[in-house]
């Protein structure tokens, strides 16, 4: 894996697209799709997984997100590592402000926008942020 990180940076890349990397019929194959996302995001590339109906992206300690409607009807914040600390999220339906997310308890799931672009940060842990067209 660290090999293929050192390619990609060799090669100037600054983001990765993992199409159809979402859904299907091996939900473990999804699970290891976050991780190889998170991996890349942590090695400096962002990393963005997709199918037909949902991105997911990844957020780090210390990040912030614009993330612009475009398609989408909602967005859910998923703390990966215990807990997201300081998270704060602006512009959406459920706005939040440090707030803490823990991984047993999916508060951050089903957001909507109220503006055209929401702003999310987070100050400690890391987060899959996955945004959803209309069903």
């Amino acid at each position: 894996a660290q090999q293929v990180l050192a390619a990609l940076k060799a090669r100037g890349a600054r983001q990765v697209v993992l199409l159809g990397a979402l859904g299907g019929r091996r939900i473990e194959h999804t699970m290891a799709n976050f991780a190889t996302g998170l991996f890349l995001q942590r090695g400096g590339a962002q990393a963005l997984l997709a199918d037909e109906q949902s991105e997911a992206r990844f957020l780090l300690a210390g990040g912030t997100l614009c993330l612009p409607r475009g398609p989408w009807q909602y967005f859910s914040l998923f703390p990966l590592e215990g807990e997201a600390l300081g998270v704060t999220v602006e512009g959406a339906a459920y706005p939040l402000r440090g707030a803490a997310l823990r991984p047993d308890y999916p508060v951050g799931v089903s957001n909507e926008w109220e503006v055209p672009e929401v702003r999310i940060s987070l100050q400690q842990g890391s987060m899959a942020v996955i945004c959803t067209r209309p069903d």
